[in-house]
């Protein structure tokens, strides 16, 4: 899911995939990241990213993805969602 060389990635969109819909607000619009290791799912609905493996969905935490190019609005989500609680 890699487009281009380590320095230039970018997300791919990708409608339902292998999500279906987002666990957390059942958005189907996804774009495919490439965190530098794996690829996760980052759903445009909701601002979530989410990684599958081995049949599980797991939320991914943000200050995981240094190499992705989403990380900073993943980041930000994370704090107005704390700053809410």
């Amino acid at each position: 899911m890699i487009l281009g060389d380590k320095k230039h990635r970018k997300p791919i969109p990708v409608t339902g995939g292998p999500l279906g819909s987002c666990p957390s607000c059942d958005g189907t619009e996804f774009l495919a990241v490439d965190n530098g290791e794996e690829t996760n799912f980052w759903c445009s609905t909701c601002g979530r990213c989410w990684h599958l493996s081995l049949g599980w969905i797991s939320l991914v935490e943000p200050a995981t993805c240094p190499g992705c190019s989403l990380r900073e609005q993943c980041l930000a989500r994370q704090a107005a969602s704390s700053a809410g609680h």
